[in-house]
């Protein structure tokens, strides 16, 4: 599966690297984008704001999946793995995430459980945020927007009902997964409007309709990338899926190129995203202050024992 995914990743990028050779020079593109650099560093502005409900997602999942630990050290742990979906294999991060979950006292069946929990939440999110835009949208077209998003909220249902079987499905893994889906609907709103100010920008074009299809078009793109276990971050397939899902209501150089800046934007977020987690200052995990603190007293209550074990030989000494 990993290697259909790599070889779809591959296929996707070569095919968006042709479409861009195309339609654009790289002179043009680097022209055209330091043209827009404003729209730039909005879209960047926005997609560090979705870093806050990303990993409020976590934290509260993370919690309701029973990690007796903090939340700054859950949330350090999350800034600091994501840059590992740049590895092959498009698992890096949640490999990483559990390794660094667990020098806080987080057993992997915690970790996994809330990672599952995690995708579980990303893709009904992304698809019922798909489904609700493109309802608000004018029909159009050639539209496969609710196909997809149908196709990808019926295969995450699915997964969850597989899940629930083998887990036993506690009140609070459920509600801290309701909390999850609200935080993630957050991440696509952002996402959204941070694609939308980049491919505004770059056509001049900012219509309502239009807006909706590219915040339809950008989730489900992403959800698609996700999806995909071969390609680091979505590399290709998020491309040519946007470009694709919007062929015909941009001009394709706009669109290319709102991609390609969009990629550079989510790669420069992940960047920063990784600094200010080395940069977090975390405490010791909730258990290891437990365990040290009934040390402690157990420790302190030692010479108390001590001395009525002493009192007492004493006693019998005497008598």
């Amino acid at each position: 599966m990993r290697l259909i995914g790599v070889a779809a990743g591959l296929v996707a990028l070569g095919a968006f690297v042709y479409t861009f050779s195309r339609v654009l020079s790289v002179r043009e593109a680097i022209e055209m984008l330091r043209l827009h650099k404003s729209a730039i560093c909005l879209a960047l502005v926005l997609y560090l704001t979705a870093y806050v409900p990303m990993t409020a997602g976590w934290v509260i999942l993370a919690k309701g999946c029973g990690a007796h630990t903090t939340n700054r050290s859950l949330a350090r742990v999350y800034l600091v793995s994501q840059i590992g979906k740049y590895l092959p294999g498009n698992v890096g991060h949640f490999l990483g995430r559990v390794f660094l979950v667990r020098q806080h006292g987080v057993s992997i069946e915690v970790a996994g459980a809330a990672i599952t929990y995690e995708i579980i939440g990303s893709l009904a999110s992304g698809a019922l945020f798909a489904m609700l835009v493109e309802f608000l949208s004018p029909p159009g077209p050639g539209n496969a927007v609710i196909p997809l998003a149908a196709a990808a909220l019926a295969s995450v249902l699915l997964i969850a009902l597989l899940f629930l079987r083998r887990e036993t499905a506690r009140l609070h893994a459920l509600n801290a997964l309701a909390a999850a889906v609200v935080c993630y609907f957050l991440v696509c709103f952002l996402m959204a409007g941070a694609n939308i100010a980049l491919l505004g920008a770059i056509s001049g074009n900012y219509s309502e309709a239009l807006a909706l299809r590219t915040a339809g078009a950008v989730v489900l793109s992403s959800l698609l990338g996700f999806m995909v276990p071969g390609a680091p971050a979505g590399l290709g397939i998020r491309e040519m899926s946007f470009y694709a899902l919007l062929a015909g209501s941009y001009p394709a150089s706009d669109v290319v190129l709102a991609a390609a800046a969009m990629r550079l934007v989510t790669t420069a977020g992940d960047g920063i995203a990784w600094l200010v987690g080395l940069t977090v200052q975390t405490r010791e995990a909730d258990v290891d202050c437990d365990s040290s603190t009934s040390t402690s007293r157990s420790q302190a209550a030692t010479p108390v024992r001590s001395k009525k074990k002493k009192s007492a030989n004493d006693v019998l000494s005497r008598s």
